[in-house]
C-alpha cells in the first residue's frame, strides 16, 4: 500500500522538474515548505530535507500545524508563482497520474480536500486540472500526515515508475487558473446552498478551439432517487435575484426584503413559458461555477425563442480578456434531444441575438446596472479608440435529462455507483452529439461552457419543482 506524504510528494515532483532548471532537492524542499511556513522553510538544512524526502523523519510541528491552518488560496498563489514554473508540464501529467495511483491506494478519508463535497472517488475520476490548484491541494494533505508512513512507498518512486504512466497522459489536460482581477460586476446569486445541491461527477473538455469545459453534476441520493431538497432551497433563496435586475434587487434589500421572493414568484406565474427551471439553473451555474455574473436574465430579456440570460465573464491573461456568455438551457427526457434543442436555440441566437454593441446600447442594459459599471462594460465592448471589441462571444449550456435507471434494480448501496457510471456513459453520448452540432454550425472557434444534470424525470420534475417554488402552475 502506497501513501501520500511529504516524501512521496516531493519525489514525484522532482521527477517532473524542468531539466533546464538547476534546482537541487534541498532547495526545492525549502521552497515547498515555505508555502506554509516561510520562516521554517528558509532555514531548514539540506540534511533535514533529505531525511524528509526519504521519509526517514517526521515533519516537524512547525510544518504540520502551518499546513493544517494554511489559507488555500495563498498556497495556490504560491505554487502558481514559485513551483509550477520549475516543472515540465508534460512530465507533470505523468506526475498527476502517479499521484492518483498513490491516492487510490492510500486510506485517506472522505473528503480528501477541504471541500466537503469532493470525495476521493470523485477526485480520482477527474481528468482536467489546474496545475497550481491540484499540487497545492495534494501538498496540503501531504504536509499534514505522518511522513514516515511513506518510507516503503518512496522507494518505488523513480523515473521508471513515472514513465509507466506515459500511456495515460493523453487523457489528462491542464486548464489555466481563472482569477478575477478587479471585480467589474459582482455576482447576484446567493450561493450558500449550491454545493449542497449539486455534487460534481465529471470535469472534462471539448475538442474545439474556443475556451470550454463540460461538467456533469448530480443531486444527492436518498432511497434510490435524486433528492431535490437543497435545490429547492437554492431556488427559493434566488428567485428574486434571478427575476429582478441589480437596481431592483438593491431597492428590495433596502426597502422591502420580505417581498423580494414573493413578488418574483408572482411575476414568474404571470410570464411562465415552461422553461423557467432550466433558465434558473443555467443562471446559477454560470454565476457560481463559471464566475460569470449576469447582465440580464431570460426574464429581463423577454425575447421570443429567448436566450436563457446573458452573463459577463472575465478571463485574465488571455488575448480576449472578457466574454459575453449567452445562455441556452433545455430539460428533456432524452439527453440527445436536450442537446439538439439547446443547439437549435444556439443556432437561432447566432442569427438573431443581440450583438455586444446592441446589448450595451439597449434601454434594458442601462436600467439594470449602475451608470459607472455600465460605462466600464461599454468601454470594453465598444473601445473608445474604435478598435475591435474586447469581449468575445460564448455560450453557456445547461442540459437536463432523465437518468434512465430503474431504482428497483439496485440495492441502496449499489445505486449511487450505478448512477455515476450511467452519467459517465450519458456524457460520452452527449459529447459525440455536441461535437457534431458544433461542427455542423461551424462554431468551434467560440467558447462553450456546458453543464449536464440528470433528473429522476426531467419533464415531470421541471414542472413540479417550479410549481412548488411559485405556488402555481407553469
Amino acid at each position: 500500500m502506497k501513501h501520500i506524504c511529504f516524501g512521496t510528494f516531493i519525489k514525484v515532483l522532482l521527477l517532473c522538474k524542468d531539466k533546464t532548471k538547476d534546482v537541487k532537492q534541498h532547495e526545492f524542499g525549502q521552497t515547498l515548505i515555505s508555502s506554509v511556513n516561510d520562516a521554517y522553510g528558509s532555514y531548514v538544512d539540506e540534511t533535514t530535507i533529505s531525511n524528509f524526502a526519504r521519509c526517514e523523519r517526521s515533519l516537524v510541528y512547525e510544518i504540520t500545524t502551518a499546513a493544517a491552518s494554511a489559507n488555500r488560496d495563498y498556497v495556490v498563489d504560491y505554487f502558481e508563482n514559485k513551483i509550477v514554473p520549475l516543472l515540465d508540464l508534460e512530465e507533470l501529467k505523468k506526475g498527476i497520474c502517479a499521484y492518483k495511483s498513490i491516492v487510490a491506494e492510500d486510506e485517506l478519508d472522505d473528503p480528501i480536500f477541504r471541500n466537503p463535497d469532493i470525495t476521493k472517488a470523485q477526485w480520482l475520476r477527474k481528468l482536467v486540472f489546474v496545475p497550481a490548484e491540484v499540487l497545492a491541494d495534494i501538498f496540503l494533505i501531504a504536509a499534514r500526515v505522518e511522513n514516515r508512513y511513506g518510507k516503503e512507498s518512496v522507494a518505488f518512486i523513480n523515473k521508471a515508475y513515472i514513465d509507466s504512466f506515459a500511456s495515460q497522459v493523453g487523457a489528462i489536460s491542464f486548464n489555466a487558473r481563472v482569477i478575477a482581477p478587479d471585480i467589474i460586476l459582482p455576482k447576484t446569486l446567493q450561493g450558500k446552498y449550491f454545493q449542497q445541491a449539486f455534487l460534481p461527477v465529471i470535469d472534462g473538455t471539448l475538442q474545439i478551439k474556443g475556451n470550454n469545459h463540460i461538467k456533469a453534476y448530480r443531486y444527492r441520493i436518498e432511497s434510490n432517487q435524486f433528492d431535490y431538497m437543497w435545490l429547492r432551497k437554492l431556488l427559493n433563496a434566488n428567485i428574486g435575484r434571478y427575476v429582478f435586475n441589480r437596481a431592483e434587487i438593491e431597492k428590495y434589500i433596502r426597502d422591502d426584503i420580505e417581498s423580494l421572493g414573493m413578488e418574483a414568484a408572482q411575476y414568474v406565474r404571470a410570464h411562465a413559458t415552461g422553461n423557467e427551471l432550466g433558465e434558473m439553473l443555467i443562471y446559477a451555474f454560470l454565476e457560481e461555477v463559471l464566475h460569470a455574473p449576469k447582465l440580464m436574465s431570460a426574464i429581463e430579456l423577454s425575447s421570443g425563442n429567448r436566450c436563457a440570460g446573458i452573463h459577463f465573464l472575465t478571463i485574465p491573461n488571455t488575448d480576449v480578456n472578457y466574454e459575453l456568455v449567452y445562455g441556452a438551457s433545455h430539460l428533456h427526457g432524452d439527453i440527445t434531444q436536450a442537446v439538439d434543442n439547446a443547439f437549435e436555440t444556439i443556432e437561432n441566437m447566432e442569427k438573431t441575438r443581440l450583438s455586444g454593441m446592441e446589448l450595451v446600447n439597449s434601454a434594458e442594459f442601462n436600467k439594470c446596472i449602475d451608470i459607472k459599471t455600465a460605462h466600464l462594460i461599454k468601454k470594453i465592448i465598444i473601445p473608445e479608440d474604435g478598435g475591435d471589441s474586447g469581449a468575445g462571444t460564448a455560450y453557456g449550456v445547461l442540459l437536463g435529462y432523465t437518468l434512465d435507471l430503474n431504482p428497483e434494480d439496485y440495492a441502496p448501496i449499489e445505486y449511487t455507483n450505478a448512477a455515476i457510471k450511467r452519467i459517465e456513459l450519458d456524457i460520452e453520448v452527449a459529447l459525440d452529439r455536441i461535437h457534431t452540432k458544433i461542427s455542423e454550425l461551424k462554431l468551434g472557434y467560440k467558447s462553450f461552457y456546458i453543464y449536464v444534470l440528470p433528473f429522476n424525470n426531467a419533464d415531470g420534475d421541471k414542472k413540479s419543482i417550479m410549481n412548488d417554488l411559485i405556488g402555481g402552475t407553469v
